[in-house]
């Protein structure tokens, strides 16, 4: 690839990464902002450009540019979200982890295909930007899976749903597996169906779980209008017994009255 091919493929493949990092506070947590999706987008794009700048400041050491990323990243869950500090604490430990996890995972694999990977060179040496790719679909598995673990465990939620977001993954893996065979020689093509992949598993995922979340606010609706109905019908029994006891209680005085009056007709 040329040097302004090098440079498209870096910018678009990093401010997938930042997508791919922000999906799971944005998912998890409880936006600030009344306009999600806005916000969502407009934080993927400062993420990006403080990222970048990051990285083009700091070429060395690895640790120093992993520990600045993640404190921006940090610091953006922070002020986005209104939850407690020890919520969004194991949100950004998790994204860590994953992340960690992620590039293990991609070394691996691309050690079988015999490419040796280095992050600190992903973004100068083409020989190494296959691993970009790799990582992200890795990441945002892992991700998915990671979502379903919090929804469950964590939350002690049980819906039909989040069987999907289980199964979702695995066209990603498809999805994975066709890049891995057309990734041993990298050119502009495979950089180009990298990114292709990258882009539908992130909208098809988006939009997915957009879906299954308006489902889920549907059915939690209907599932509150129940409730008010059986709580009216509870109100309205309660009014027609509350109205026989006071025809009961009517009948009960008609009747005093008449003994009364029997009564004071007998003196």
């Amino acid at each position: 690839m040329t040097m302004f091919q090098q440079t498209i493929y870096s910018i678009v493949v990093s401010y997938i990464s930042v997508c791919v990092m922000l999906f799971l506070p944005f998912y998890l947590l409880d936006c600030k902002g009344k306009k999600v999706v806005l916000t969502y987008w407009g934080t993927t794009i400062l993420g990006f450009l403080v990222m970048e700048i990051i990285r083009y400041y700091i070429f060395h050491p690895l640790w120093l540019i992993l520990t600045l990323i993640m404190i921006v990243y940090c610091i953006l869950v922070f002020v986005l979200f209104r939850d407690r500090v020890g919520r969004k604490t194991a949100v950004c430990v998790a994204q860590l982890m994953l992340l960690l996890t992620g590039e293990i995972i991609t070394y691996s694999l691309l050690k079988k295909m015999g490419i040796l990977w280095d992050f600190r060179l992903r973004m100068q040496d083409t020989t190494v930007h296959q691993g970009t790719v790799i990582a992200n679909m890795v990441s945002y598995m892992l991700n998915m899976y990671f979502i379903v673990f919090w929804k469950v465990v964590m939350e002690r939620e049980r819906k039909r749903s989040y069987f999907l977001y289980i199964i979702i993954p695995l066209y990603q893996t498809v999805l994975l597996v066709i890049f891995l065979s057309q990734a041993e020689v990298f050119d502009w093509d495979v950089a180009m169906l990298g990114v292709a992949l990258l882009t539908i598993g992130i909208a098809v995922n988006m939009v997915t779980i957009y879906l299954y979340h308006n489902l889920e606010q549907k059915a939690e609706i209907e599932e509150e209008l129940t409730i008010l109905y059986q709580q009216r019908q509870n109100e309205l029994n309660y009014y027609r017994m509350t109205e026989q006891y006071i025809e009961q209680m009517r009948e009960i005085r008609h009747e005093f009255v008449n003994q009364i009056q029997t009564a004071y007709l007998m003196i």
